[in-house]
């Protein structure tokens, strides 16, 4: 006998999605990256956002400029800004045996923007990071007797990625009066690039049992871009020479590997525990480039592999309605960014036989602790700063249409 509707596993809103732009760097996809094709139905269409309200403060900053003077300026900060995230999914059943999902989202997202005159700005004043991905995951099902079976899935996940990066030059640097000006790295994946995902999993759909591991590549990533000085509205490149001047990076985002258990636990009640493994330690620094090869930048991340670790529970309230928590821990990889616990919390409501809404929401606790950053190339800066215990709060909502 099935001891939990199919409708209950299929309501689960991940409410810590919003926050996941903290999450062992930033990463949004969270433990359960299969998404939508786990959903019994045989045909899904789903769409949702969330908004992120971020709040981080750096103090007790020292820095130096590019000719290696102390910098001056205030010693604290704000260092976030709010952001939206979206994601939009569809699931097809071929047959029995055969789902496919599509899903187009962003993987990777991050804002940092400091005040004007903070102490650190010659060493980085903002970075800003956005992606696009479009994913195509399908998995082939079958049973191994009458309570039983097993899924194999594969897919191709293909990503575009865009980034922004500012820091202050002292004049005197470039040859001008000793005022500040805007040095901008703006950089974009020069194609879209492709990455794969393969996985599998144990499942009892009677209690709505599955034991699943998702693994996906690392994704090579060739940006191309400009870097520009701002001088009294006038820009110019490092030279100076009119105008930017072009520049290159690479870099692999991480592979990763995804481990989830969940199980119905009575008749109303779901639970599971999941874990995620990412090696961001393939990015200890990005070098920068010229056009003719030679090294324009040396930038540090400090960046070491990282966990995240998820346990939540769902239950049906009434036959419409179910709601669900979650605690995540995500261990912080260096640079900046630290260990975080994510309390989130969300309902989703039946409106009728195929259409269901969600809302959740959560609160992330973003730990203290001490940093420091360099920039090299062409002339050295640093900074140094505390950041305390802070949070981040979030909002999301979904719309999901479904048919048997």
């Amino acid at each position: 006998m099935r001891i939990l509707g199919t409708s209950l596993a299929a309501g689960l809103l991940l409410t810590t999605a919003a926050t996941g732009a903290f999450a062992s760097g930033f990463n949004t996809e969270g433990v359960n990256p299969g998404g939508a094709l786990f959903n019994d139905k045989r045909f899904v269409i789903q769409g949702g956002f969330g908004y992120v309200n971020p709040m981080r403060e750096y103090s007790n900053t020292t820095g130096t400029d590019q000719l290696g003077g102390a910098a001056t300026g205030s010693t604290s900060t704000d260092a976030a800004d709010s952001f939206i995230l979206y994601n939009a999914d569809i699931k097809v059943g071929f047959s029995d045996n055969v789902d496919c999902a599509g899903r187009v989202h962003q993987p990777w997202r991050l804002t940092n923007q400091t005040e004007p005159g903070w102490a650190g700005r010659y060493e980085q004043s903002s970075f800003h990071i956005d992606s696009r991905a479009l994913d195509l995951t399908c998995s082939y099902k079958t049973m191994i007797n009458d309570t039983m079976r097993v899924r194999l899935l594969g897919g191709l996940r293909s990503t575009t990625l865009e980034a922004t990066r500012k820091n202050a030059v002292i004049g005197t640097a470039i040859g001008q009066a000793a005022v500040d000006f805007t040095n901008t790295y703006d950089f974009r994946s020069e194609d879209r690039e492709l990455g794969y995902r393969i996985g599998a999993a144990f499942e009892m759909p009677a209690i709505l049992l599955r034991a699943q591991v998702i693994y996906d590549s690392a994704i090579e990533m060739n940006m191309v871009g400009t870097q520009a000085i701002d001088i009294g509205g006038t820009v110019v490149g490092p030279s100076p020479v009119t105008g930017a001047v072009p520049v290159t990076t690479s870099f692999d985002l991480p592979q990763s590997i995804s481990m989830r258990v969940q199980s119905g636990v009575s008749q109303t009640t779901l639970v599971w525990v999941g874990a995620k493994w990412q090696e961001w330690s393939t990015i200890p620094g990005l070098t920068i480039l010229n056009s003719d090869g030679s090294i324009n930048n040396e930038l540090e991340t400090g960046w070491n592999d990282a966990w995240t670790v998820e346990v939540g529970a769902a239950r049906r309230i009434t036959k419409d309605l179910n709601a669900q928590a979650s605690i995540t821990w995500n261990q912080g990889i260096g640079g900046g960014y630290t260990d975080t616990w994510t309390f989130g919390a969300g309902i989703a409501y039946d409106l009728d036989d195929n259409w269901r809404v969600s809302v959740g929401g959560a609160a992330t606790l973003l730990t203290a602790s001490s940093e420091s950053g360099s920039t090299g190339g062409g002339g050295a800066s640093s900074n140094a700063y505390n950041q305390g215990d802070d949070w981040a709060l979030s909002v999301g909502m979904r719309l999901q249409y479904a048919l048997d």
